[in-house]
């Protein structure tokens, strides 16, 4: 926790990073200053804490009207312009549906502000949703001006604590067992589903990333990261549709469409994005910290069905890509077609 002395030196490093350099983004000068992304907020006084559930939350993004959806992990952004459509409540797990299409994990949710923050000669207003560790789990910004009146009753249910703290980021360990690699990938063969490939893993204690390990030869395959650019060129170039899921410990945030505008960006300290800049879709994939790719085979009731997984420099899942597919219908072969061409 911070204390008094603590926190008047944050706020005045924090007014004096801003001086130095305008544009830096709020969630590089939490990194720069030693603080989570919500520390950060809470004591600026840029984010009002809210006294809601998550399913009061996502509920209440439905009202803000058209808004853009921002949902991240280190490596990779996902954002969507829309409207929060088709809301479903399961217990702790939530699903949208529509425009804006995400998969919400309720405990996850640990934090959420109602903030507001100068934007040019304006205020930017959003509700953010943060983990415990204080890390945004997904961010929804307001676009539409006629939604403030909405905005500020959502503020208004504002929490009366007067300190705010997160629990310190511990490593988490990883899960694997000692696994029989015969029964592994026998079992990996043997699911119904690809969405049983989740349970499948917790049945063994194997985490994602040791599971591409296990199976590699079998059922995964390794993919060049540095072609992953190349995907999304001929993805745009072919107007191929494409699955697209990125996200955290409490959001999933998933593109089912074509992509067209393709923009690589490389900056003098060394990070390359490659940024798909589409009018109401944009990924920024941060292709200096990806370490690891596969290329991924799911059995299903339609036939195979395969993507490619990227993972980050510290084994954590950045990006997925699926060639579109309805249930009911095999996915089409000539995503498959396009990832043997970037293998060769």
């Amino acid at each position: 926790m911070l204390t008094t002395s603590n926190l008047k030196s944050l706020v005045t490093d924090y007014n004096q990073l801003k001086e130095q350099n305008p544009q830096l983004r709020f969630r590089e000068a939490a990194q720069s200053l030693g603080v989570s992304e919500a520390e950060l907020l809470f004591h600026t006084g840029q984010g009002t804490l809210l006294e809601i559930t998550p399913s009061e939350c996502i509920k209440a993004f439905k009202t803000l009207g058209r808004v853009m959806s921002l949902t991240r992990n280190e490596a990779c952004v996902l954002e969507h312009k829309g409207e929060f459509e088709e809301v479903e409540i399961s217990g702790p797990v939530a699903t949208v549906i529509g425009a804006i299409e995400t998969r919400a994990f309720f405990h996850g949710w640990n934090h959420i502000f109602a903030v507001e923050q100068p934007k040019g000669t304006g205020i930017m207003r959003s509700i953010q949703v943060f983990d415990r560790f204080g890390d945004a789990v997904t961010k929804v910004i307001i676009l539409n001006p006629h939604s403030d009146q909405v905005f500020a009753e959502i503020k208004a249910k504002a929490s009366l604590v007067n300190d705010f703290s997160v629990d310190p980021i511990v490593e988490s360990a990883k899960t694997t067992s000692k696994v029989d690699r015969l029964d592994f990938i026998k079992a990996w063969k043997e699911i119904r589903d690809p969405h049983d490939f989740f349970g499948m893993l917790k049945n063994f204690g194997v985490d994602r990333y040791s599971a591409m390990q296990i199976a590699e030869g079998e059922c995964t395959f390794p993919f060049p990261t540095e072609k992953i650019p190349d995907l999304l060129y001929q993805l745009s170039e072919r107007a191929m549709p494409v699955m697209i899921f990125a996200g955290n410990r409490g959001n999933i945030q998933i593109h089912q469409d074509k992509i067209q505008k393709i923009v690589p960006l490389h900056q003098e300290d060394g990070k390359f994005w490659i940024n798909v800049m589409d009018p109401d879709f944009n990924l920024h994939l941060r292709m200096d910290l990806l370490a690891k790719s596969w290329v991924v085979y799911k059995p299903s009731p339609d036939g195979p069905v395969w993507s490619i997984e990227a993972y980050d420099v510290n084994d954590e899942i950045a990006v997925q890509f699926f060639g579109l597919r309805k249930p009911g219908i095999p996915q089409p072969a000539e995503w498959k077609e396009l990832i043997d061409s970037l293998c060769r």
